[in-house]
């Protein structure tokens, strides 16, 4: 015992009192790198979330949380550790120890980095939400960050315990990288993707996103490095990766989210036998309901041209549609072998869905009730249907 505590705790020609003194002092140091962890976990990480606390501001809560000051705290003892190693022990077990705490230092500093940015990306997500409303994917490129000092990390740790330059070792990962990227080609497209979807603010979470080719018709809920999750209509989650998003067409409906409101875009198709032009008792129905000017004189128009002119004014009118989005019309599309399509085109002043289709199905019952006033009747396949009597 003696012996082996004269080879591995100090010069053999000591005397055995003053290594005992260097086992002691070797012992002494654990023991204070232990108490710095401990002062950390029980005293002064507390105290930082209990004065981050008393601030407005929520960015030091990130910035500092718990997490965040635990990987900072396991970076402190084996440094203190590694600065007492050479004063108190030599030999192989001087170079082992020396090995261990510089490769679990190097892991340390790495996680706490890693840690860090993911603060750094929470604390940019919420200021963009205060500032937007909206979310961006700053996930993806903070994990690219991250991937990249793994990558560093894991050179230098593996230099460490081999004992050779980090630039022997690059040597030889761009010899493997080749393979790599064959062996990888899927994770690094995912990776390349992800990464132009988060430049280009081509995609948010929380925004509403089809797919037509995957089925995909919903709100974003995460996007990262590999995947892309959707939160179907029916609360189905789908998971597509970015490179399929970034290849294929999808629909962003941020810009009608973003708006004052949405488009409404209604037919109905009217039996073009109903069309007529009016004879002068009906004109003089439709000048008595407002219908048309008292001015208008028989033959110069048709029913359903009185009927367009009328549900376009009444639409310019109608509280839910919204007149600076866009155009308001009751326009004709295009006749076919079920009747004269007729259109309506505008755009309400809700982009809620539940409001946006209670105005849009407003608007055609309006239009399906009001026909038989004109004369008009829209399209039926069954020859037995007979349209009810025009109100008085």
């Amino acid at each position: 015992m003696e012996e082996w505590l004269k080879l591995n705790m100090g010069d053999s020609t000591l005397g055995i009192d003053n290594i005992w003194i260097r086992l002691a002092i070797f012992v002494g140091v654990i023991l204070l790198a232990y108490l710095v962890d401990l002062l950390f976990e029980k005293l002064i990480i507390p105290a930082v979330k209990r004065m981050t606390a008393k601030t407005e501001a929520e960015w030091d809560d990130i910035l500092l949380s718990e997490q965040v000051c635990n990987a900072a705290s396991n970076i402190l003892p084996p440094i203190i550790m590694l600065a007492a190693i050479p004063s108190v022990t030599k030999g192989w077990l001087a170079a082992l120890l020396l090995k261990i705490l510089s490769i679990y230092i190097t892991f340390s500093i790495t996680r706490f980095i890693h840690v860090f940015i993911n603060a750094g990306y929470e604390v940019l997500e919420k200021r963009q939400m205060e500032k937007t409303g909206q979310r961006r994917a700053f996930k993806s490129v903070a994990q690219v960050i991250q991937v990249f000092i793994w990558i560093i990390a894991t050179i230098i740790m593996v230099s460490l315990l081999i004992e050779k330059s980090p630039m022997y070792l690059l040597g030889g990962v761009g010899a493997a990288a080749a393979v790599l990227m064959l062996a990888f080609q899927d994770t690094i497209k995912g990776l390349v993707a992800g990464v132009q979807l988060s430049a280009n603010d081509m995609l948010r979470p929380g925004e509403w996103i089809s797919v037509p080719s995957k089925g995909i018709d919903g709100v974003v809920k995460d996007v990262n490095l590999t995947t892309v999750k959707i939160q179907n209509w029916d609360n189905t989650i789908m998971t597509i990766q970015p490179y399929t998003l970034f290849t294929e067409t999808f629909q962003n409906w941020r810009g009608m989210t973003e708006s004052n409101g949405r488009r409404i875009n209604k037919t109905l198709n009217v039996d073009i036998r109903s069309v007529h032009i009016p004879s002068e008792e009906e004109l003089k129905e439709f000048k008595a309901k407002g219908f048309v000017a008292e001015d208008a004189r028989p033959g110069e128009q048709t029913n359903l041209e009185i009927f367009r002119n009328y549900f376009g004014k009444w639409l310019s009118r109608n509280p839910m549609v919204n007149p600076d989005m866009g155009p308001i019309m009751c326009r004709q599309v295009e006749a076919g072998p079920e009747g004269l399509t007729l259109q309506i085109y505008c755009f309400s002043k809700t982009q809620v869905w539940q409001e946006y289709e209670n105005v849009g199905a407003s608007l055609l019952e309006h239009m399906i009730a009001i026909l038989p006033e004109f004369g008009l009747v829209p399209y039926q396949r069954s020859t037995n249907w007979v349209y009810p009597a025009k109100s008085k």
